[in-house]
């Protein structure tokens, strides 16, 4: 955990509070039977797990910077960063022999990522000519949780024989909370404490921008093998993967009592991409049943809400192209979607991989170009249960392909303008995009025999 305050006061002539916290966490939880590695056994267990300590059963990263300032020119800023990057694995590339018992390969994570960029008490207060707050929280998490018997990167076959039931379990929850808010005033310098007297002059400034990127893969998977392509057992087969995700992002911002400009933007914008996947690419004979399972849930909000005296004017905010005060709203979406995905590039992660772009603030009248809340909710996806082409499954008992998938995207944007000292917009912008793939079912060509047949989707 990272904890940053950075506030100033009294200044006489300028005070200035900066507050930065960054959390970078990359963390490898592997159990795993190398290529290299031969074992003869009556029975193998593989877990990577989270270590439970106490009541705590959550791995927890956060990042919390506040600021805040007071003097005739004002200026405040917080940024909160926190950086996670974890992979979970459990897995068979090399040779496991068994003598009649049972294969089990779990992996599990939990995960709390947690960043807010705040203001100290009301943020920003100026009794001169200038007041700048700006509150910028980021949040990337990429998790990978997989139970597989895999190819390893020499290309060798991952080689499991002798066993009874093979059971593959995978689990993640996964939750990102992302706060940005930041107040900035312009007060005389006489004004009484009930807050009377009129505006002195000059600007008040105040962007709060949060972003929350969340990358979350939970897989069982059983890759091709080359000759017979086949997995024997002579009991059954359970694959399960359950992945639950939450990614909640929110931006706040409110700028007043500037006779020259009171701009307040708030941006909140939440990138999701999760998938739960069962699958097997090789040929199975067992003599019990064969299930695949994978069953996901995955909530994404965004929550905009502007200051009191709005944007800047179109004449102004589209000389200006920067991704806080100025350029259209497709601009400022875009900028930031740009650079989450390099900074996690830059810092052990997978960048940005949602497959939809976003989608553009229009209308039947045309193109938003400014607004003083927006909010953006893009979210991919999918829970695939599947037996691809070419397969050839045989079961005693009966075979059963799960999927379940629930999947929400809300975006709420408030941009009121009221108090304006000469011009105020108070448009806001709330958009959502969800791209939801449920699937449950056979590739072409692949033929099933067993005592029975099921596959729901549901």
């Amino acid at each position: 955990a990272a904890k940053a305050d950075g506030s100033a006061t009294d200044g006489t002539t300028a005070a200035i509070g900066a507050a930065v916290a960054l959390s970078v966490s990359n963390v490898v939880n592997r159990a795993v039977v190398p290529a290299w590695v031969e074992i003869d056994a009556n029975s193998l267990v593989l877990a990577a797990t989270v270590t439970v300590v106490g009541a705590d059963e959550v791995a927890t990263v956060s990042a919390e910077a506040s600021s805040g300032a007071a003097g005739s020119v004002a200026i405040a800023g917080s940024v909160a960063i926190a950086i996670v990057n974890q992979a979970t694995l459990a897995a068979i590339e090399g040779t496991v022999r068994l003598t009649g018992s049972d294969a089990t390969l779990t992996a599990a994570s939990a995960l709390r990522s947690t960043a807010k960029a705040l203001p100290v008490g009301a943020g920003t207060t100026a009794t001169g000519s200038v007041g700048v707050g700006v509150s910028f929280a980021l949040n990337l998490v990429l998790d990978e949780t997989t139970a597989t018997i895999q190819t390893p990167e020499s290309g060798a076959d991952a080689i499991l024989t002798g066993a009874r039931n093979v059971a593959l379990t995978a689990t993640a929850r996964v939750d990102a909370e992302t706060e940005a808010r930041m107040g900035v005033a312009i007060v005389s310098s006489d004004d009484d404490d009930d807050g009377g007297g009129g505006s002195s002059g000059g600007a008040a400034v105040a962007p709060a921008i949060a972003v929350t990127v969340s990358d979350v893969k939970t897989q069982v998977r059983i890759d091709a093998a080359s000759g017979d392509n086949l997995l024997e057992l002579s009991g059954d087969l359970v694959a399960v993967a359950t992945q639950r995700t939450s990614s909640v992002t929110t931006a706040g911002a409110e700028a007043a009592g500037g006779a020259t400009a009171s701009v307040g933007v708030a941006l909140a914008l939440t990138l999701a991409d999760h998938e739960v996947l069962a699958r097997t690419d090789r040929n199975l004979e067992a003599g019990g049943r064969v299930e695949l399972a994978a069953i996901g849930s995955s909530h994404n909000t965004a929550t905009a809400t502007a200051s009191a005296s709005g944007a800047q004017p179109s004449a102004v905010n589209d000389a200006d192209a920067s991704s806080t005060s100025g350029g259209s709203v497709e601009d400022k979406l875009g900028a930031q979607r740009s650079f989450a995905g390099d900074t996690s590039t830059r810092n052990g992660g997978k960048g940005v991989r949602n497959g939809s772009d976003n989608p553009k603030a229009e209308s039947s009248n045309g193109e938003v170009t400014v607004a003083a809340a927006i909010a953006l909710v893009v979210a991919d996806v999918r829970a695939t249960s599947l037996l691809p082409d070419g397969l050839r499954v045989t079961a005693g008992g009966n075979v059963v392909l799960r999927s379940s998938q629930n999947a929400d995207a809300v975006s709420s944007a408030d941009g009121t303008a009221v108090h304006a000292a000469s011009v105020g917009i108070g448009a806001a912008v709330a958009l959502n995009l969800l791209t939801l793939v449920n699937r449950a079912g056979l590739g072409q060509d692949t033929v099933v025999t067993a005592n029975g047949f099921e596959a729901t989707a549901t």
